[in-house]
């Protein structure tokens, strides 16, 4: 029995000096996740910005660099301007599916006529993580910005599977306890142990399938701008030319917008119409009623005492 008491307390011991498991979402972002941008790409968190000038140099984009010793996350987003939409819309489902990316999330605005956008969020192959935005930048899109993160999260991962290794040695000793365990209480606790054990290797396990995806699918978030002239190229007349036609759009926006909100706001204005001329006459008996007191009132003041008949 003491034996047994002893082991259990062993147990809890180590569970609290490896710390509650924690969900996927909430340990990945960490404080060692979010270290500084300026920190090496194997000490934390490292931040690549590359713009659309570099790109007409002919230079090519690269951040991905194969290393089976850490474990890195690769994110960034991009950011795209296009004169043909529609176009560059199908041209970049096809880059979608050569790359074998997978769509997270979309999100689309606008309509045909109008200046349209594009919000994606992508996972892509991490070892097409470099040619997927240079495929993107030999598109017909005008690619003006694109910002990487490299998150070393080794640390974390290694962790991790100590962690997970100790709770399963504690559940096969556990297991051993249980067949010879002979008194009731024991049993009770045994199980009760066995049953918190199971549940930090869930989250664990858990969570080293969501940073084995993360290392395995990069995340990108793309931005799709639909545009008349590309902003990098724009001279102060076109500018000027743009900015006559936007204030001539948005006032036609604008006048469609009361028309239709004047057609939604039809029958209140009829009912308030026909109240109005309901209630006109007996307003107007009592604003003359009102006019005949305040002469009367006036009169009697004046007979008493001329000089405050005056100031009414």
């Amino acid at each position: 029995m003491k034996k047994l008491t002893a082991f259990i307390l062993s147990c809890l011991m180590l569970a609290g000096c490896g710390g509650s498991a924690k969900s996927g979402s909430e340990q990945y972002y960490s404080a060692d996740s979010m270290a500084a941008p300026a920190e090496a790409a194997y000490g934390g968190m490292a931040y690549n910005s590359y713009d659309a000038e570099e790109a007409d140099e002919g230079s090519s984009y690269s951040v991905y660099q194969e290393d089976s010793a850490n474990k890195l996350v690769y994110t960034g987003n991009v950011h795209i301007e296009t004169k043909e939409y529609d176009a560059f819309r199908d041209e970049l489902n096809g880059i979608l599916k050569e790359y074998h990316a997978v769509t997270q999330s979309m999100q689309e605005s606008g309509s045909s006529g109008s200046r349209r956008y594009m919000n994606l969020t992508v996972r892509i192959p991490a070892q097409d993580f470099d040619s997927f935005i240079n495929a993107l930048y030999k598109g017909s899109g005008e690619v003006t910005n694109v910002s990487t993160w490299v998150d070393n999260i080794t640390k974390r991962y290694n962790s991790n599977e100590t962690r997970i290794e100790t709770l399963e040695t504690q559940r096969t000793r556990l297991l051993e306890l249980l067949q010879t365990a002979e008194n009731l209480t024991d049993v009770i606790q045994l199980e009760q142990r066995l049953s918190e054990v199971e549940y930090e290797l869930n989250n664990l396990k858990n969570y080293k399938a969501d940073m084995d995806e993360d290392v395995q699918y990069s995340t990108l978030d793309l931005t799709i701008s639909e545009v008349i002239i590309y902003n990098s190229k724009v001279t102060f007349v076109q500018r000027f030319r743009e900015a006559l036609t936007g204030s001539w759009t948005n006032f036609r926006d604008f006048l469609e917008d009361f028309v239709i909100d004047a057609v939604y706001a039809l029958p209140f204005l009829i009912v308030l119409a026909a109240l109005i001329w309901l209630f006109r006459k007996p307003l107007r008996t009592l604003n003359e009623r009102r006019k005949a007191k305040r002469a009367a009132k006036k009169a009697a003041k004046e007979k008493s005492d001329p000089v405050k008949a005056e100031e009414i």
